[in-house]
C-alpha cells in the first residue's frame, strides 16, 4: 500500500534520459535564476549608493560654481590684458641696433667658450609677422665647439632679445662641430 501512495517525482532514477536531462537544467536554471536575485539585491543597492554620491557632487559643484562670480573674472581678465600689455614692450623692444646684436652674439660666443668662425650681416631689414610689421636684424653665423658649447651658445642668445635661430645646419668638423645659423632679432618697426 506504501507503494501506491508514492509521489511519482520521487522515483526520478525511473525517467529515461532526455527527462533526466531537462531535470537537471530546470535545476540549473532555478538556482541561477536564486543566484541573480541575491546579486539584483546588491546591485540594487549600489546604484542608489552611486546617485546619492552624484547629488552630493553635483550639488558641490554647483556651489563652487557659485562661488565664482562674474566681476571676479572680469577683474582678473583686465588685469592679465594690462599685464600681457606691459610685457609686450618687453618681449619685443622698440629698437634694435646691429652692433648690440653683433656685440651679444660676440659675449655669447665667448661665454660659452665656441670659437666663432664667420659673422656676416644680411637683408632685408623689416619683416612682416601676422599684422604687425618688424624691423630685423640679421647674421649668419659659423661657429665651432663642442655640441654642449653649441647649444650653451645659443641659450646665452636667446632670453636677451627677440630673437630667432634660423636654418641651423650642424657639421663635423675633426672633433668638433661648426654649426651655421641664420640669427635674426627683432625690433618694432
Amino acid at each position: 500500500m506504501l507503494r501506491r501512495l508514492q509521489f511519482p517525482l520521487w522515483s526520478w532514477w525511473r525517467l529515461n534520459r532526455r527527462e533526466t536531462a531537462l531535470l537537471a537544467i530546470a535545476i540549473a536554471a532555478l538556482a541561477y535564476t536564486a543566484y541573480l536575485y541575491v546579486g539584483y539585491d546588491e546591485v540594487v543597492a549600489s546604484r542608489e549608493r552611486l546617485a546619492t554620491q552624484r547629488q552630493n557632487v553635483e550639488r558641490e559643484y554647483s556651489r563652487a560654481q557659485g562661488a565664482l562670480d562674474l566681476a571676479q573674472l572680469q577683474n582678473e581678465l583686465s588685469r592679465v590684458r594690462q599685464e600681457l600689455g606691459q610685457r609686450q614692450g618687453t618681449l619685443i623692444p622698440a629698437t634694435v641696433d646691429g652692433l648690440g646684436v653683433l656685440d651679444m652674439i660676440a659675449q655669447a660666443g665667448r661665454a660659452s667658450g665656441v670659437r666663432l668662425a664667420n659673422v656676416q650681416s644680411v637683408d632685408p631689414p623689416t619683416e612682416k609677422v601676422g599684422d604687425r610689421q618688424y624691423r630685423t636684424i640679421r647674421f649668419a653665423t659659423q661657429a665651432e665647439g663642442s655640441l654642449a658649447q653649441l647649444v650653451d651658445f645659443l641659450s646665452r642668445m636667446e632670453g636677451r632679445v627677440a630673437v630667432v635661430f634660423d636654418g641651423i645646419v650642424l657639421k663635423p668638423v675633426e672633433s668638433l662641430w661648426r654649426m651655421e645659423v641664420l640669427v635674426i632679432a627683432f625690433g618694432i618697426a
